[in-house]
């Protein structure tokens, strides 16, 4: 299953991309966990399904990467198990948002998003994240 994913990452994002390593470790892990529990990978067993979750998994790590850089050093001075506590806090919220906002828009496309439609909904959903960062 490893070697699957690595080949179909090397695929979709060929050296020399903006953000090449961001987007090749969002597209790995979107894959990992749309395929998880399959021993072998099965192309056939690819439904829109399994398309949906990988994109909303892509788009999550995405917004989660954005949203990191547009933080910067301010959680450089946090004890260890507080900066973990919060990167599983904002992983949550990035999840949730993702999921309320992306599936519908991954489920209704007609066919793949172009880079142009994932950046504006990495932003948009990346705003959300932070605005709703900010009541915490």
């Amino acid at each position: 299953m490893v070697d699957a994913i690595a080949a179909i990452v090397d695929a979709f994002c060929p050296p020399g991309i903006l953000d090449e390593d961001t987007i090749r470790a969002s597209l790995a892990e979107s894959l990992a966990e749309a395929l998880a529990g399959a021993d072998q990978f099965d192309p056939t067993a690819l439904d829109d399904y399994t398309v949906v979750v990988a994109m909303r998994c892509f788009v999550a790590e995405m917004v989660f990467a954005a949203v990191a850089v547009e933080q910067g050093q301010a959680a450089a001075n946090i004890p260890p198990a507080q900066a973990v506590s919060r990167e599983n806090d904002l992983r949550d919220i990035v999840r949730e948002l993702t999921d309320v906002k992306a599936t519908p828009v991954l489920q209704q496309a007609a066919g793949p998003l172009s880079q142009a439609n994932i950046e504006i909904l990495v932003r948009q959903i990346a705003a959300d994240v932070i605005a709703e960062m900010a009541t915490w």
